[in-house]
């Protein structure tokens, strides 16, 4: 019995054999109907990214606005 569950395993593993590399790249390639949609995902992390940033640098000019240690629009003020 333990002989003829190993054989089912390797033809089950043999059957299931890796598709040629030509059909995989094709996959890849082809248009979608979900190709603008795709496109407006990532544009629209694109502008988080760039939203998060501003939100960073203006968190910390206001820090230092509180701390009263440098102005982040007046230059001529030094900056160490």
């Amino acid at each position: 019995m333990k002989i003829l569950t190993l054989v089912m395993f390797c033809l089950m593993l043999s059957a299931c054999g890796n598709e040629p590399a030509d059909d995989a790249a094709s996959k890849e390639d082809e248009e979608t109907v979900f190709d603008p949609l795709i496109e407006s995902v990532d544009q629209a992390k694109g502008v988080e990214d760039t939203v998060m940033q501003q939100k960073v640098d203006m968190d910390e000019a206001m820090k230092q606005m509180e701390e009263g240690t440098e102005d982040p629009d007046d230059p001529d003020e030094e900056r160490n």
